[in-house]
């Protein structure tokens, strides 16, 4: 388990990682250079969702980045969710349009790292993941903001406002 020191938000342990990602040759550049992250230990690749079931039901990794450039990414997290073997799952490569943040979150992914992410970003989102948080841009909690007010109130798991007198 990754502890966090909550003053900074960096990862002082180092964190168990699965990459889902379809090349092969980005997925072990993305390796690469998490393997040489103080924050990261064990690294992991699975180019399809049943190949990240393989693997993370073998190593159980604490997070799984999904790259947004899969062919069927609402798949892939629905088959980790079902087999139980990923709780924490990071979209990686999100376009900045609001209707890929949107799927995004409709995915129930707990994170999102932009196409324009550093490692330093990703960091960031990895500890604050691990707190059972999120962290995101102004413009992604304006888009998500704009989207739960366009709900019916039906929709909204809140009672409805009342007039304070």
């Amino acid at each position: 388990m990754v502890r966090t020191d909550h003053s900074i938000g960096v990862a002082s342990m180092p964190c168990s990682i699965l990459i889902v990602e379809e090349c092969r040759l980005v997925c072990g550049a993305l390796r690469g250079a998490l393997s040489c992250c103080s924050w990261v230990g064990l690294v992991s690749c699975a180019a399809t969702p049943a190949e990240a079931i393989e693997v993370s039901s073998a190593y159980r990794p604490e997070i799984v980045l999904l790259s947004m450039r899969t062919k069927d990414p609402a798949a892939c997290v629905a088959a980790l969710r079902q087999s139980n073997c990923a709780d924490r799952i990071i979209a990686v490569s999100v376009a900045d349009t609001e209707e890929k943040i949107i799927a995004c979150a409709e995915l129930g992914v707990a994170g999102m790292l932009p196409t324009t992410g550093s490692l330093e970003d990703l960091e960031m989102i990895v500890a604050s993941v691990m707190r059972g948080e999120t962290v995101c841009s102004p413009r992604v909690t304006g888009v998500l903001l704009r989207r739960v007010t366009a709900w019916p109130r039906s929709r909204r798991s809140c009672p409805p406002i009342r007039k304070v007198a």
